[in-house]
């Protein structure tokens, strides 16, 4: 399973230490992202799991994007749930 939060690049440096506090291992990707006919900076953080994520880590997840989109001021984030076969060599 992997989890994405896609968000308005605001705040990195606050984004990454609330990203760290709930999670152990984390990447963060930047990008370019459209809202509304509009570009902004975005990035993309992906959490991978080793297997499905718990019913708790999927509510920490969602906890978590909503105070990065209360905090950045953002009308709408993006949070995907994604299937995938993930292995840690």
């Amino acid at each position: 399973m992997i989890a994405r939060i896609c968000t308005e690049d605001k705040n990195h440096e606050w984004v990454r230490e609330q990203v760290n506090h709930v999670f152990d291992c984390f990447t963060i990707n930047h990008g370019l992202g459209a809202w509304k006919n509009h570009l902004e900076p975005s990035i993309t953080i992906e959490i991978a799991f080793l297997g499905y994520c718990s019913q708790a880590e999927r509510a920490s997840i969602l906890e978590l994007a909503e105070h990065i989109k209360a905090h950045n001021v953002q009308e709408k984030i993006l949070v995907e749930f994604i299937v995938s076969e993930n292995i840690l060599l």
